[in-house]
């Protein structure tokens, strides 16, 4: 009986080695083929010289938009300075007025 048992439990461990083995054992995956596909584009002559003509000019306009560029921040740092003036213009007004108005009895 005990040699029974002894071979019953020696055939499941045998046989949870081979299930377990097939479980995990390592897929054959196959991957799809890749599909290359291949444009080609033919740019005309007029286009190849449109490209031409911006690039020969592009330092030309970024030297105008730079100037710009210069004088409007030149401008705007003017007006702020000068709204900044009257507003301490008008404080010093108000603070006169109160001076006066304290000083004269």
């Amino acid at each position: 009986m005990k040699t029974v048992i002894a071979g019953m439990g020696i055939l499941a461990v045998i046989g949870g080695i081979i299930f377990f083995r097939e479980l995990f054992a390592p897929q054959e995956y196959l991957a799809p083929e890749k599909e290359i596909v291949t444009e080609t584009k033919e740019v005309s002559q007029l286009e190849n010289r449109i490209k031409s003509a911006q690039n020969a000019k592009m330092s030309e306009l970024e030297a105008t938009a730079q100037a710009a560029y210069q004088d409007t921040m030149t401008k705007g740092l003017k007006e702020i300075e000068l709204e900044v003036i009257r507003t301490y213009n008008a404080e010093l007004k108000v603070r006169e007025a109160q001076l006066e108005e304290e000083v004269s009895f």
